[in-house]
């Protein structure tokens, strides 16, 4: 979690727990207050039913002891008062706990994803620089250029910075099928080796001097200059143009002879 989304998370649990302490705090005064008033009745009761300070128990009137009866009724009356009070506050406080829980549960999980997303998008970005040094043993595929007036390259890199090149003659691509590309593509050696490249990922091709890419329903897809080409078919590519297939990061180049 950064530092910005720390400075309003844990200054609002701060809150609710100063508020937890205070309801605390609140329920033990009325407590306290409760007890002074039952002291004070049962001193009331003591003083009304001894007269003078001389009588005794057996010598109540039945004035004095219909006091007393009332005297017990209201203790009582505000004995089950306070329990009740005591019951609802627990409760707010039980419920206030679990509130803070749920929202330490949701602040994690949000940070766990934003780190996760990170983490992506840097693997991403990485590959797209190709700011990695590699040697030829590096290079999975390098093609030997086939002849023709124009090669047409696809040269890119996956997460890890292993190097993929790809070299095709516009006479390839002219061909009635084009030519497909993929981990294991069956009558073709334009070969991508990486587990998120389908077995048939992509096929090249090329009409009235065009260079086109389709999508053969590969599982991670294909997408030009960060637009997903899935389901739309051949579209078009032009030299420099960004080239993602599954998760290699590759640009297509045009060398003229």
């Amino acid at each position: 979690m950064n530092r910005r989304k720390q400075g309003y998370v844990f200054p609002f649990i701060l809150s609710l727990a100063l508020c937890l302490g205070g309801q605390g705090f609140a329920v033990a005064q009325e407590q306290e207050q409760e007890q002074e008033q039952e002291q004070e009745l049962q001193q009331d009761a003591s003083s009304a039913s001894l007269p003078g300070g001389q009588a005794n128990g057996s010598g109540l009137s039945e004035e004095t002891r219909a006091i007393l009866d009332e005297l017990k009724s209201e203790s009582r009356k505000q004995e089950e008062r306070f329990q009740q009070a005591l019951k609802e506050a627990e409760a707010r406080e039980r419920m206030l706990i679990g509130m803070v829980l749920l929202l330490a549960v949701v602040v994690m999980s949000v940070a766990l994803l934003y780190a996760h997303r990170q983490r992506r998008k840097g693997k991403r970005s990485g590959a797209s620089s190709g700011a990695q040094q590699v040697t030829p043993a590096d290079d999975r595929t390098v093609m030997q250029k086939p002849m023709g007036k124009a090669e047409y390259v696809l040269d890119g890199r996956d997460e890890e910075g292993v190097r993929y090149v790809l070299t095709l003659s516009g006479e390839e691509l002219s061909h009635a099928d084009g030519v497909v590309v993929g981990r294991n593509p069956v009558n073709s050696r334009y070969l991508i080796n990486h587990p998120d490249v389908s077995r048939r990922h992509a096929r090249l091709s090329m009409s009235k001097n065009r260079v086109f890419l389709e999508d053969l329903g590969s599982t991670n897809g294909t997408s030009i200059n960060g637009q997903s080409i899935d389901e739309k078919g051949p579209v078009a590519i032009a030299n420099g143009d960004q080239v993602i297939i599954g998760s290699v990061v590759m640009k297509m180049s045009v060398v003229q002879d």
